[in-house]
């Protein structure tokens, strides 16, 4: 009811935002070195992004800014010991399971198995709520962190499944697409349900990570694939795996120079 209460008077108090750029995407599937470019790209003063201290309770967020800025979090994040803290950038997926409930996020956090969540989040159409709440969410993390600033970079590995409702939502968004080996992805992505699990316990745990790790890399690069051909080409940024981690600065360079991302 908080929560609500909160939603309610921040749409109240801030409204669309005038001088939003066209969002550019990171998407991929999870381990797929999306962090990685996120925080690359989300490091230089002119990129704005959604950040912790907004996507813990977006609905909120602006508001409270000044409150949840003063919250310290641990140096590492809990699942994979990347680097953390309030400002560091965060994925879209996490402020919209704030949101809605409509993402696989939810339902695994119930207690479905991982493998059958995502199978029905990469095959179902996001009701009309979902969309205008996603576009709601992103014009609010522009207001949160946008001032002054020129490019907006997103991460959201989750809706790589459904490219086709973000162009529809954003005509001129550009997309980067980060490839890596199916295999290799379903092993990192395995243990990484495996250490959520532990933490969490939300799952049977007599229920293979790995399978379900397959299934979801197998039916999100499925449905990327379904809906590439909906992306102008002069907006979609397509790279390898390999390539940014064995040539990270020569690579993350380029793709700002192609997608116009100034530096500084």
């Amino acid at each position: 009811l908080v929560g609500e209460f909160f939603y309610y008077l921040q749409c109240f108090f801030y409204r669309k935002p005038t001088d939003m750029p066209h969002p550019i995407f990171i998407i991929g599937h999870w381990r797929s070195a999306t962090t990685y470019l996120h925080y690359e790209l989300a490091s230089s003063a002119n990129v704005a992004t959604m950040r912790n201290s907004f996507t813990m309770a977006p609905q909120a967020a602006l508001l409270l800014k000044p409150l949840f800025t003063r919250i310290k979090l641990k140096s590492q994040r809990p699942i994979d010991w990347v680097g953390w803290g309030i400002d560091a950038p965060q994925e879209v997926d996490i402020a919209m399971v704030r949101v809605v409930g409509e993402l696989p996020h939810t339902a695994i956090c119930l207690g479905l198995h991982p493998g059958d969540a995502l199978s029905k989040w990469a095959s179902c159409v996001p009701s009309q709520f979902f969309e205008r709440e996603l576009k709601r969410v992103v014009e609010w993390g522009w207001i949160h962190d946008g001032k002054g600033k020129q490019s907006y970079v997103l991460k959201t590995p989750v809706l790589t499944a459904h490219v086709a409702m973000l162009l529809r939502l954003w005509p001129k968004a550009k997309f980067i697409y980060i490839e890596r080996d199916s295999e290799e992805t379903a092993n990192s992505f395995a243990r990484i349900l495996n250490v959520f699990n532990k933490i969490c316990g939300v799952w049977r745990r007599d229920v293979c990570e790995k399978s379900s790790a397959v299934i979801s890399v197998k039916l999100m690069k499925d449905a990327y694939l379904k809906q590439r051909h909906f992306i102008p080409d002069d907006q979609l940024y397509e790279l390898r795996y390999e390539d940014l981690v064995n040539n990270p600065c020569e690579t993350v360079a380029k793709i700002r120079k192609d997608l116009d991302i100034q530096h500084v």
